[in-house]
């Protein structure tokens, strides 16, 4: 008979996702038994693997929000450049360009997170957005 923290080590191990031929190797018990274990403990793995999943769901989301956030601030930062400075420097067309990539990363971690809703905010009348560059030529602004 196998101890109770054996068994527990074995569902640990289980609901990582090792097999059980590298389980039983690790614990010294054999296949048939760590299967059996297995069908007798199915809700409590069943139950471990959501967990985990769920973990595994919040930290994808909380990485994409903080991606979002750093995106949506560099993206701002680039239309106040663009829209205050009289690009002699660099080409209004790739700052557009660039402006409308940073859009559509907004919109697809938006997406993934969850948050489309506030994607709207962004292509609303009055939002000054520039990612959708038009094919006409830009009148370069000149300060004296």
């Amino acid at each position: 008979m196998h101890s109770p923290t054996t068994r527990n080590e074995f569902l640990r191990l289980r609901i990582a996702g090792l097999s059980f031929a590298r389980i039983a190797r690790q614990l010294g018990v054999s296949k048939p038994t760590l299967i059996a274990w297995s069908r007798a403990s199915q809700p409590e793995l069943d139950s471990g693997r959501a967990e985990v999943q769920d973990r595994a769901q919040d930290e994808i989301s909380t990485n994409a929000n903080q991606q979002l956030a750093e995106i949506k601030r560099r993206h701002h930062a680039l239309r106040q450049e663009l829209f205050s400075r009289a690009l002699r420097d660099i080409p209004t067309s790739c700052l557009e360009t660039l402006a409308g990539e940073l859009h559509k990363r907004i919109e697809h971690l938006e997406y993934c997170s969850g948050r489309g809703d506030e994607a709207e905010t962004l292509t609303q009348p009055g939002s000054a957005e520039v990612s959708s560059a038009s094919s006409e030529p830009k009148s370069e602004v000149t300060t004296s």
